[in-house]
This record gives structure tokens, sequence and C-alpha cells, in this order.
């Protein structure tokens, strides 16, 4: 084969002469070398064609929104080697899987449907893979209490009953643009559909721990929709893109024999995926990347990195299923995926026709081949050939062999332009050998230092010299990677021999001055390490210290209602600087001189709004907005104001005071008697505030009337005895005006105020150790919350685990994971942690002691 391929390359184009030969197989077909992921080693292992489901619609009762449900389940146990579930049919949509009855209760959504497939295929001796849709890139606002306000939502975030909505919401993880807006889903509002920042290491870890949450179930991984590769607003769409891959990984590190479909063509920036997606990437008449040339080019790219590719049908318009589709699958090693409905609004049942007649067809003798003009390849039990050409082509077939899938004999067949066919033949199946075992990568290596920057006596070079830790036995050699005054272009430099821990890289007499960023990747044959940390190092004039910007100038403010009621305070300003990193807009209110950051804006920014909420402070609102960068921050801008006026609620009353508890002679009623100075002259009345032996029960007992000053409460003749606590407001159309003191009143026996005991100690306090997207050292810990009466967590940290712990911080009921962010802490350093749970009764007692190390 090698030599073949040699002979083929020195020949070029006089091969194109050569019709009709067989032996002269396309180049780059994946066949020959992919290599999966074990998740769907075995999927890959079975005869073509291998045939999914992409994205079947369920019902919450378990049924195919599309109907017929039954046939349905019987088609895919018997032809069906994977198939893919949403939950988007019926009176409820979930196509995040939050609900409980989505993925956990085995009479409903897709648990059932997933149950229902397994059982059938079991009976007809079969393995069917079910995934569960999980989406990638951002979230549906009905994934939310506010929206659901009843519903079970299985994760429990924070110990909560919220949806993945509520939870981004929560924790301000959305994706925001240089116009530090939330950023929605292309096409869709931001009330709608928003898309979190895949950059936050918590978000990397919500994601992937939902998904293997619904894994653990018994779904045989997830198909994670809109990996997208373009159309979305933002400054950082690398970042983005790159956040979901870490995603990816992330999940695989915890559900390794899981199954990744990502949705998306084949794309450099996407390595974890175990299937990328072709979503009708072919067209039939050969535009764009919709092309021929173009689908077997992305189906190539999937096999140069280890993932399967899904070639789904959903446009009718772009090809026949069974004359262009199905054919032009069967000359790669995609995955032919079916739909339950086209773009046309047709079934699944033409699809269904085809699949069931053309069976299985066994495994290619080869890859694909150009004989007779037109693309063939040959398989244990049939053919495919496709006519990939501008005009009609007849291929003649050996006498007695084919057969078309009616079963009729062929001895020819005639194809019109980018036409095909499948035939058949009898024979026996003969599986491929199995793939090699899996070469491993070498570790990365570590601890990379500059230990001096020297210049040679006689040549004058500069060279500089680095140190690092070999930290594995398989590499070939070493590659360090160089970048210049930027540490966004990294090339590489030098390739240092296996084994090696220094070196010292030549700069020439002249090099650039400035700053240098080193970093080091060990390499073999199976591939390259994940880079060593970053080093840099100074060569003659260092670059300029880089100076704060100039401050923006003609800010301007006017304040509106929204349709919603709520006050926004719209600015404006003119931005006078080329290096600011983004502007801070501060905000005092009647005051010119207190000001407060308010808000942080992106770059080039030149206007901004705030929400001020339904019912901000009334007073003059004073703005200045800073220009920032690295740097320092600008000079503010000049002040601009807007006044807003609310309409004037009543001022309290004041000197509430018990003047007597009186019973009377004839009813033995209790009377509790009030006196209070009403401090204002616009009230309508009055709202008398009770609460018995508690003072955190307060309702409404009584509504004086305006301008009184006095009342006396009617307990009845067998009140409840014990402690009575009071307070009063004033009220009007505009509402009501703030409490005044709060008094008591002794009725019959005091009933003793309840003693709170301290909560329940947390256990399973663990530790993980990562990075965040701007590669600082992160701690994330997580432990188990045992009590139900906490009212929050306090954090302890120490650099020894036998003492010494200090508490440096506190978070609110509920909270089991936490990210710390330890910035450069040193290679070495160790962490100490407990954690803590405290109510009003006091601490409970030290979780157990967990630590993490930054290597």
């Amino acid at each position: 084969m090698l030599n073949l391929k040699k002979t083929m390359a020195m020949l070029g184009t006089t091969l194109m002469l050569l019709q009709g030969v067989p032996g002269l197989f396309m180049p780059n077909n994946k066949a020959e070398a992919a290599s999966y992921d074990p998740a769907v080693q075995e999927l890959m292992s079975r005869p073509y064609p291998r045939v999914g489901g992409n994205q079947w619609h369920t019902t919450p009762d378990g049924s195919f929104s599309a109907g017929d449900s039954a046939n349905k389940i019987n088609f895919a146990a018997k032809y069906l080697d994977f198939v893919s579930l949403n939950r988007a049919g019926g009176n409820m949509n979930d196509l995040f899987l939050d609900f409980h009855q989505s993925t956990h209760d085995p009479s409903k959504g897709l648990l059932k449907t997933r149950n229902d497939i397994y059982n059938a295929a079991s009976a007809v001796s079969r393995r069917v893979y079910v995934l569960a849709y999980h989406n990638m890139s951002d979230v549906w606002y009905y994934q939310s209490t506010n929206v659901f306000p009843n519903e079970n939502f299985w994760m429990k975030p924070d110990g909560q009953n919220i949806g993945t909505w509520d939870y981004m919401d929560k924790h301000n993880l959305w994706y925001r643009g240089s116009t530090n807006v939330i950023v929605p889903y292309p096409g869709y509002s931001n009330t709608q559909r928003r898309m979190w920042d895949s950059r936050k290491a918590e978000v990397q870890e919500y994601w992937a721990q939902h998904a293997k949450g619904i894994t653990d179930q018994g779904f045989d991984g997830v198909f994670s929709d809109n990996w997208l590769r373009s159309g979305f607003a933002g400054n950082d769409q690398a970042g983005i893109q790159s956040g979901w891959n870490t995603v990816g990984e992330r999940f695989k590190q915890i559900a390794p024999n899981k199954i990744l479909l990502g949705n998306s063509p084949p794309f450099g920036a996407f390595t974890s995926r175990d299937i990328s997606m072709l979503e009708d990437r072919i067209d039939d008449v050969a535009t764009g990347d919709k092309s021929v040339a173009g689908y077997f080019s992305y189906s190539d790219q999937a096999a140069t990195q280890g993932q399967v590719c899904f070639d789904t049908y959903w446009d009718e318009d772009r090809g026949p299923f069974d004359t262009f589709r199905v054919p032009m699958n069967l000359l790669t090693d995609n995955v032919l995926g079916l739909t339950l409905n086209t773009k046309q609004g047709h079934s699944l049942d033409h699809q269904r026709v085809v699949i069931e007649k053309l069976g299985k067809i066994g495994y290619p003798k080869g890859p694909r081949y150009r004989a007779n003009g037109v693309l063939q390849r040959d398989f244990d039990l049939g053919k495919a050939i496709v006519n990939d050409t501008s005009s009609s082509v007849t291929v003649s077939l050996p006498a007695g062999v084919y057969k078309n899938l009616d079963g009729a004999q062929v001895n020819s067949v005639t194809l019109s332009p980018f036409r095909g066919v499948v035939l058949k033949k009898d024979g026996n199946v003969t599986p491929p050998p199995p793939p090699p075992p899996t070469s491993q990568g070498p570790a990365a290596p570590s601890e990379l230092a500059v230990t001096g920057v020297s210049k040679g006596a006689t040549s004058g070079n500069y060279y500089v010299n680095l140190t690092w830790k070999d930290n594995s036995n398989n590499e070939t050699g070493f590659e360090i990677l160089q970048s210049v005054n930027s540490t966004n272009n990294f090339q590489v430099a030098k390739t240092p021999a296996a084994n090696g821990t220094s070196y010292g890289i030549n700069l020439g007499s002249t090099p650039t001055t400035g700053t240098y960023y080193y970093k080091i990747v060990a390499v073999n044959a199976s591939g390259k390490s994940q880079a060593s940390n970053t080093v840099t190092a100074q060569i003659g004039e260092v670059t300029p210290t880089p100076q704060p910007p100039v401050a923006p100038t003609g800010l301007s403010v006017n304040i509106t209602r929204a349709t919603a009621g709520n006050y926004v305070a719209n600015l404006s300003w003119t931005d006078n600087s080329n290096n600011e990193s983004g502007f801070k807009v501060l905000q005092s209110v009647n005051s010119p001189s207190s000001f407060q950051q308010a808000q942080a804006v992106g770059a080039n920014a030149g206007s901004t709004s705030i929400d001020l909420g339904l019912n901000p402070q009334s007073g003059t609102y004073y703005y200045q907005v800073i220009a920032a960068n690295n740097a320092g921050d600008s000079q503010p801008s000049n002040t601009a104001n807007a006044i807003i006026q609310i309409s004037n609620v009543p001022a309290a009353p004041s000197e509430l005071a018990v003047t007597g508890v009186s019973r009377g002679a004839t009813s033995g009623n209790y009377y509790v008697n009030l006196t209070w100075k009403d401090n204002s002259n616009n009230e309508t009345g009055f709202e008398i505030l009770q609460s018995i032996n508690s003072i955190n029960n307060f309702q409404v007992a009584k509504t004086p009337a305006a301008n009184g000053t006095s009342y006396g409460i009617n307990l009845g003749s067998t009140p409840t005895t014990g402690t009575y606590y009071y307070k009063i407001v004033a009220v009007n159309a505009d509402g009501k005006s703030e409490a005044s003191n709060t008094v008591t009143a002794q009725i019959g026996e005091v009933t003793p105020p309840p003693t709170q005991q301290p909560p329940a100690v947390p256990t399973g306090l663990a530790t993980m150790i990562g990075k965040d997207t701007a590669g600082n050292n992160v701690i994330i810990l997580t432990w188990q919350d045992n009590s139900n009466n906490e009212q929050g967590f306090n954090l302890y940290l120490s650099n020894s685990a036998t003492g010494g712990f200090t508490k440096v911080a506190t978070f609110g009921p509920g909270q089991t994971i936490v990210v710390h962010n330890v910035g450069s802490a040193a290679s070495g350093t160790s962490f100490y942690y407990q954690v803590k749970s405290f109510n009003a009764g006091g601490e409970s007692a030290s979780s157990n002691t967990a630590s993490g190390a930054i290597n």
C-alpha cells in the first residue's frame, strides 16, 4: 500500500487517465488510521452501515412526539447502533434535562424511552447505545423555578430545588460580551436563551457533574448540542470554544466510559469529543463546504482527531436519501444519522424502508477508490457507487454477482450526476482485525526555569539558559516554544533530545529586545504532552511600561422607566483612549463625592445602562466614568447627574409605647393599650403589626385610621400566654413607611424563648486542583451538607494540617462547592481547609481536614 501511494504521487495526474483500476484507492481515507476512544470502540467495530438516531424527541410520558412509538422502538432495536433522545415534546420541554421526571423516573421521559429501547434490543440480541440530549453552550429560560415553581429539579445545586437557569443567574455565570451585556444564543433574546461563560471553572464543573448525573441513570453518554464555530456576539469566541472543550475533558475524566457527542463538524479546537457531527454538511449541487470534496475532507479530519463522524439526514433538498446520502455515507466510515421528521415534514418511514432493505453489508475491503470514472467502495456483502461528476456514467458489473435493494440482479448501472447506488451480493462477513493498543503520549515537563541570560565573549550572541524537570520515560524529544513580547505567538524554537533537562537557546548577536516567553512540551510518536509552566527572560531594552488610558469625556446621563416599571440610568461618553481594557462606571446618590463602582464595561464602549430597580432612593444620581487597563486607571470623566423623584410614602411613626395591659370587667377580654407619635401628614391610616412569642412572625393585627396616636388591641378572653411584640407603620396609596420601634407586652405566663442548637457538622470535605482561563491556580472544594437549619458555612484555612486555622470566608446556606483562586502560588505550596456550619446557636464542630497542593 505504501509503495502504491508513492507510485501514485510520482505519476501525478497521469493516473487520472487510468479508468477502471480498482487498485487506485483514494488517499486520506480514515478507515486506514482511525483509533477511537474505548467508549465508542465497540460501536465502530460493527458491520456497515452503522446507523444512529439523531435527536429523537420524546414527550413527558416517554413516547415519541412524532407518534407511532411502538414501531419506532422496534425499528431502533433492530437497526440502530445508537440513538440520541431529546426531551422536547408534549406540554413540557426540558432541553437541559433538569427535571427529575425527564431522566430519573423510569416511568416517564427519556428514562422510560431508553428502557423500552434496551428491552426491545435485548429481545433480538442487540445492544443499542442511548444518549441523552444535553446542551453545551446555553440554557433555556424554562430551566427555572420561575417557570415551573412546583417542579422537582433533580440536581439541587447549592442544596436548593432550582434549575440550571437559576444557578447560572445566582452565581453570575452568564457569558457577557465586550459590552458587559449577557449574550443570548443566536436568534433568541436573553430572556429566552442565554449563553453561559464556559471559561469559568465553576461552569465547567457544573456542566460535567450535571452530565455525569444524567449518565449515572444508565444512559450511555450525552448528545451535547451547539458546539458553535461562529455566530455569537462577544469578544472572546476562541476562549468560549476552549471552555467547551475543557468541559468535555472534565466530563470524560469523571465519566470515562461514557460517550461524548458534540454537535459541530470536526474542528481543531474540539479534541475532547468522541463523536463529531456533520448535520446535512453535504449537497448534491456541490456548493461551499457542503460539496462532496468538503464532505470527504470533514470525514477524514475527524479520523485524524480520533473522532467518530456522525452524518445526519434532515434536509431532503440536499440530495435523495437512497440514491445520494446513503451511498455517500458508505464511501466513508461515518455513522449514518436518521431523523424522525425531515425538514420537508416527511416521517421516518422513507428512511426506514431503505435501511430495512439494505440491512448490513459487512465490512469494507479497503478505502474508497475511483474506477470507471466514479467513486466506489467494496464490502463483504455489497458495493457502494457514487457518480460525483457532472455527466451521466454507466458502470459495468460482473455478471450474476450484484442485486439491487429489491433483489433484482443487475449487471450494469447508469448513474445521473451526483447520484449513487448501493448493491448487495452473497458472501461471508470478515471483520477487520482489532486496532492495535493505543500508544501513550509523554507526561508533561514541569518546573521550567530561566537560570540566566548570558552573552558570548567572542561571538557576542545572547543565550537564554533553561532547565526543567523531565517527568516522562517515553518521550523521543522536547519542543521549546518561544514567543517574543507577547503570550499569544508561541513557535517551536528548539528541539532538545530525549531525557534532557537543560538547554541554552542562541538568540544571535542582535536579538529583538523585550520580554521572551518560554514553555516546553515532551513529544513522541503518539503526540505531544501538555505544556509546562511559562517563564520569561528580558533581553536588552524592556518593552516600555504600559501607561494608564486617557480619561473619557462628554459624559451624559438620563433616567427613564422601562416597560416593567424599573428605573434605568442611560449613560454615554466619548472614549479618548486606544489602550483601555475596559471602563469603570461610578455612582453616588445625593452626594457629588461619595462614588462607588456600579458597573464594569468592556473596552471601546461609549455607552451603558444601569438598572436601578423598581423603587430606587429618591434624589440626585451622580455618575463618573474611568478608563482602566493593567497599568492603572485614568482620571475620572466629568460628573453627570439626573434626578429621581419617587412618589411620597408617609414618614414612619415613632415613640411606640405600651401604656398598659387591661382586662374588661364584664367581657373578661384582655387589651394591650398602645400610643405613638404620628410624624406624617399624608398617611391614609396605620397598620399595627403583632408577633407572639417570636420576633420573626409579625402579622397585621389592626388598622387604625389616619391621624391617630393610640389604640387598644382586643386579644379576647383567652389569649395565648407569653410575650407580645408590636410595631407600627403608616400607609398611603404610594406605599408603607418604615416600621417604628418594637415594644412588648406580657400576657399571663411568659413562654421561654426556644434555644437553638448548632447545626450538624459538614462531612466529606474534598479538594481538586485546576486552573482558570487566565492560568491562575484554583482549588475547588466540595463537602456534604448534613444540616437543615444552618444559616451558612465558615471556611477555615491553614498552612498546616495540625492547627493554625483562620476563618477566611463565609457562604450562605446550602452551599456545597467553592472555588478558591490561589493565583500564582509557588509549586509545592499546600493549603489545608476545614468547614463549619453555623446558625444562631453557634458553629458546628470542624469538618475533616482536606488539603490541596500546587504542582
